[in-house]
């Protein structure tokens, strides 16, 4: 079969052809991440494995915010704030961190036009991206226009996901706030990637749970769904063949129809602990690719490399024979996850793979 490039293998995926070779990715923990140093000598994944995505963001933002009102005082050295006032801190086990909410002590939607917002819209943060597009697209890669953490996943994190829960019944026009701030901020990035020229926009909604969702279909379809429309819309109104990806942890089959029916191209992780991915596959194969689908809480930390050349051959041969499958861990590879088993991944993929 012709050799296709990166972006060409890509393509064939997500438009249900026989690709030349199975593309694949995969996310390291820090410790992975040491680990592939260590063995390879390498400190790109992305380029030692030949994955065929690139992703491609707005610059950091220039300004300085206080949050000091939003949350505790004295926090810990080495205490991660982002733009949005969402604080890490670090905690004693590997990279795992305490998270606070600088919305948590937010009840109004006064004190929520008062927040310091970030400046997602600010010219400079997106100078860089058609002349990084550009480069990508010349070196062959499929360009990813990454918009984080969309819609109801970033108002968990700001908010706290109890508190947001309860605002779903008792403070919506403070939900409808929000949720229309972070739709408004995701809709504008999603036009920059479309006007630059990205093959592909992420989104990531977490609307799942391990065995259920995290609201009710009909909540969904009230509070989430139509936000999200409008992000994938705003990339479609420049660009009506771009591609697009959800991520969504968990246990989501009930919503799959609702993904498609808004132009979802994509959804990841496909975790085999919450999905049947042969189910999917007969359901939606000819029109959502499946982007995952290796067990990050299983096969990966738990089975032996045996285990997992076997569970990559069988997912190749039974989800992947009209293009639609996109391999990877799915989820970030964790500490506990032993080294034989990310080489076993690799290579069951360049050898089953095509």
């Amino acid at each position: 079969m012709y050799e296709m490039s990166p972006r060409e293998r890509a393509i064939a995926t997500l438009t249900f052809r026989k690709p030349d070779r199975i593309p694949k990715n995969a996310g390291f923990t820090p410790h992975i991440m040491e680990e592939f140093k260590r063995h390879t000598g390498s400190d790109n994944p992305a380029e030692y494995y030949g994955f065929e995505d690139r992703h491609i963001g707005p610059a950091p933002t220039k300004i300085q915010y206080d949050f000091s009102r939003y949350l505790p005082e004295g926090l810990p050295a080495g205490t991660l704030v982002s733009e949005w006032g969402e604080a890490n801190v670090p905690g004693d086990f590997y990279h795992f961190t305490t998270y606070l909410a600088p919305l948590a002590s937010v009840n109004t939607v006064e004190e929520l036009k008062a927040f310091p917002w970030p400046d997602v819209k600010a010219d400079y943060r997106y100078a860089h991206i058609e002349d990084g597009v550009k480069s990508l697209r010349q070196a062959g890669y499929f360009v990813i226009g990454n918009a984080g953490h969309t819609g109801w996943e970033k108002a968990c994190y700001m908010r706290g996901i109890d508190n947001i829960s309860c605002d779903l019944m008792d403070n919506q026009d403070y939900v409808e706030y929000l949720l229309d701030l972070f739709c408004d901020a995701h809709s504008f990035m999603a036009r920059r990637y479309a006007e630059a020229g990205v093959d592909m926009i992420w989104l990531s909604e977490d609307m799942g749970m391990q065995d259920r969702l995290f609201m009710s279909p009909e909540m969904y379809r009230k509070w989430v769904k139509p936000r999200t429309k409008k992000v994938i819309d705003a990339a479609r109104e420049v660009n009506p063949d771009i591609f697009v990806a959800q991520h969504h942890c968990g246990k989501v089959d009930a919503l799959i129809p609702d993904f498609i029916e808004i132009g979802t191209n994509a959804l990841n992780p496909i975790q085999p602990e919450c999905m049947d991915a042969l189910d999917l596959k007969r359901r939606f194969g000819d029109a959502l690719t499946l982007w995952g689908t290796v067990g990050a809480q299983s096969v990966f930390p738990f089975g032996t490399a045996d285990q997992i050349r076997q569970t990559v051959r069988d997912n190749i041969r039974n989800l992947g024979y009209n293009g639609g499958l996109w391999i990877a861990p799915s989820q970030i590879l964790e500490p506990e996850v032993p080294w034989e088993n990310v080489e076993a991944f690799f290579e069951a993929v360049r050898e089953f793979g095509g």
